[in-house]
């Protein structure tokens, strides 16, 4: 009688026990939506790039003429508070106005540095930067795009004439990109530490050019901005992934590792980012279902994870998430 009982037992727990097992699974592959610590219902819906500094979050619609700023309170434990909310619908940022002369531009990266915040107009590639502290601009300058080598090996250095046939092939796929449509799809920013692996270079972009999906720059000057693509990294994306669907670009310093976005499968690609020349995918993490079409990622200094969507979601109406450290 106790070995019928301990079978329907057994039959009882199965499934239980299978049903932990596979949510546990979940939680590891898959950002869970009840975790959200906070979410933002912003003044526009889109958010393309996204930056904390400190008690301040800076976000662009990804064609705009303005870039947002929102306060912040990261010690709330409701997304209401948090953003400043109280009776308003939606989080009370300012609107900020570009140089009118710029117009409207496809924004995908800002970022902030002694007392300069520098931004990213995706369509040139251009940058600009803004002098926070006599709020002045300074002049939108192309970033040089044709003078980049071959992601350095253990070898080291590429000879010259495989340098001249690498920037001829990656001239002949930067003339396919369409002109009325953003070059790159965003940017992040490297640590000293960690741009010493990568040739000294600060900036890794996400990039719309046939086959070279991620560029390492260097920048210097903040009054004259002066950036140049220096290094294509050797990238390899997931089999059967679209490069045209990418969408957002982060680096975790505490865990060295690269985000890249996918808006299509709404999933997230982790690398570890050892070198331009090596970086293996460790993990893809699948976005909630409740979150529309990923538009834009970024990681602050307390290794949260933020996510930015081209469309509020159904359920909280926010287009601003955040996950902590101990949620991805």
């Amino acid at each position: 009688m106790k070995l019928i009982l301990a079978f329907f037992a057994c039959l009882l727990t199965t499934p239980i026990m299978l049903a932990l097992a596979t949510e546990a699974k979940k939680s590891k592959n898959e950002l869970n939506f009840k975790a959200i610590h906070h979410a933002q219902i912003g003044i526009d819906k889109g958010v393309f790039a996204i930056l904390r500094s400190g008690d301040q979050i800076f976000s662009i619609p990804q064609f705009s003429d303005y870039y947002i700023q929102y306060p912040y309170d990261a010690m709330q434990s409701k997304s209401e508070q948090a953003f400043q909310m109280g009776e308003r619908d939606t989080a009370p940022g300012k609107r900020i106005r570009f140089p009118e002369k710029l117009g409207m531009r496809f924004w995908k990266g800002v970022w902030q540095k002694d007392g300069y915040l520098w931004f990213l107009d995706a369509s040139g590639p251009r940058v600009i930067t803004l002098d926070t502290g006599k709020t002045r601009w300074s002049k939108i300058r192309d970033i040089v795009v044709d003078l980049l080598k071959p992601a350095a090996d253990s070898r080291g250095e590429p000879p010259k004439k495989e340098i001249q046939t690498f920037r001829s092939q990656f001239k002949k796929s930067y003339k396919k990109l369409t002109k009325d449509l953003p070059h790159v799809f965003g940017w992040t920013v490297l640590p000293s530490k960690q741009a010493k692996r990568f040739s000294g270079n600060h900036f890794l972009l996400l990039s719309r050019v046939p086959n070279f999906p991620l560029l390492a720059m260097t920048c210097k000057n903040p009054q004259k901005p002066d950036c140049m693509i220096a290094r294509a990294c050797q990238l390899q994306l997931p089999k059967g992934v679209d490069q045209e669907k990418l969408a957002g670009i982060a680096f975790s310093p505490k865990r060295n590792l690269l985000l890249i976005g996918n808006y299509s499968s709404n999933e997230i690609y982790l690398y570890q980012a050892n070198s331009c020349y090596h970086l293996p995918l460790v993990k893809r993490l699948k976005l909630p279902k409740e979150i529309h079409e990923l538009a834009s990622l970024y990681v602050d200094d307390e290794d949260n994870l933020w996510i930015g969507s081209s469309e509020p979601d159904s359920y909280r109406n926010a287009s601003t998430y955040r996950w902590n450290s101990d949620s991805w």
